[in-house]
């Protein structure tokens, strides 16, 4: 695993997951709990929602790197800050954002549209 490696080593690296609890775009918690009413997740859960809300911040903590839960702007400045000053091991900043948000649309085709 890449997180064992940065932290065996102390590679002075910042990862930033952008969670949004999937592939795409995931479900929110209350969403996830309500479908687990239902019947079994793995025959319910579109194949490219993810567990909700989780934790990359603490599989880095478990390998000795730096973990940080952000769910604001402000817990996001404060973790890029205190990442970047300590650069004797590896931080992940888990940034939880709304599951349904969407890109931003491009104002210029030519930036999404394939080359093939």
């Amino acid at each position: 695993m890449e997180v064992e490696t940065m932290c065996r080593y102390n590679l002075p690296v910042v990862i930033i997951v952008v969670n949004n609890n999937g592939i795409y775009s995931g479900m929110d918690p209350e969403t996830w709990r309500e479908m687990a009413k239902m019947g079994d997740l793995t025959s319910i859960a579109p194949p490219v929602t993810l567990l909700p809300e989780a934790r990359y911040d603490e599989v880095m903590a478990a390998f000795g790197g730096k973990g940080y839960l952000v769910r604001t702007v402000e817990e996001l400045r404060s973790a890029l800050e205190l990442s970047l000053t300590d650069w004797q091991r590896p931080s992940l900043l888990n940034v939880l954002i709304d599951p349904s948000s969407d890109r931003k649309q491009q104002e210029f085709p030519w930036l999404t549209r394939s080359n093939l």
